[in-house]
């Protein structure tokens, strides 16, 4: 995207004296993130949160909680036969330390 605006560097919620609240949808994707081992696909996103535009949530979550959660390409074979390559969200080790972080003042 050409016209985005660089991120201004705020200081993420987690690192503010006052816990956040994050909202149901995010919180249950944060769990979902937290109990993934390999990541979650878009698919899976969409059902952790439910809705059917899982990525602006995981772009919420980049936000609020000041998370990379990368989408890395891995390759699959498609039900036709072909060889392709699907995003899978993948939070990183300090990724799932600021979302256990956050998961643990929401339930405070």
């Amino acid at each position: 995207m050409k016209n985005a605006r660089p991120a201004k560097n705020q200081p993420s919620a987690l690192n503010s004296a006052n816990p956040i609240k994050l909202p149901s949808r995010l919180e249950r994707l944060a769990r979902a993130f937290s109990a993934s081992v390999g990541g979650l696909s878009r698919e899976a996103v969409d059902r952790a949160t439910p809705c059917s535009n899982g990525p602006e949530y995981v772009r919420q979550l980049r936000r609020r909680l000041g998370v990379r959660i990368p989408c890395i390409r891995v390759p699959f074979i498609t039900s036709d036969g072909i060889s392709s390559r699907r995003g899978v969200y993948r939070p990183t080790d300090e990724d799932r330390t600021k979302l256990a972080k956050a998961l643990n003042g929401a339930r405070g």
